[in-house]
């Protein structure tokens, strides 16, 4: 992954961090709301309450609100990767030549990677409904 790239989403994950923590904030507030209304005490449950609502308007600003906001540094990751994306690439034919060609100069790693991942799909496969006649006319057609 390019370094830039992880940069953003560290960052992004340090905003998400810090929206999480806001959440904590709220839920402990809300619990301890909770026990004071159990406790009978309305006052001390009311302040609570006000309390997780600082902390939910806290977690709103953390997730929308400006450059410091987990929007924007999802923004910042989502502008990264469409900025490297060549979406005006010409497009490759990709042929079956090129395919073995590639696979001819392989290096060993390159064909057991190879062989575990064509495995490992074949084996998903296993424990699903097997289709005969459209299994034989496939194969007839490379006769």
């Amino acid at each position: 992954m390019p370094t830039a790239l992880y940069d953003l989403i560290l960052d992004e994950y340090a905003k998400l961090g810090t929206v999480t923590d806001s959440l904590t904030h709220v839920a402990t507030r809300m619990g301890m709301a909770g026990d004071q209304l159990v406790l009978g005490n309305m006052a001390a449950a009311g302040n609570e309450l006000l309390t997780a609502e600082t902390w939910l308007n806290y977690t709103i600003e953390d997730l929308t609100s400006g450059t410091d906001s987990y929007r924007y540094a999802e923004y910042r990751v989502d502008a990264w990767i469409n900025s490297m994306v060549p979406w005006d690439a010409d497009p490759y034919d990709l042929t079956m030549a090129d395919i073995l060609a590639t696979m001819l100069t392989a290096t060993p790693y390159e064909i057991m990677y190879y062989i575990g991942l064509l495995d490992a799909y074949r084996q998903s496969g296993w424990n699903k409904e097997f289709n005969e006649e459209f299994f034989a006319a496939l194969a007839r057609g490379f006769e």
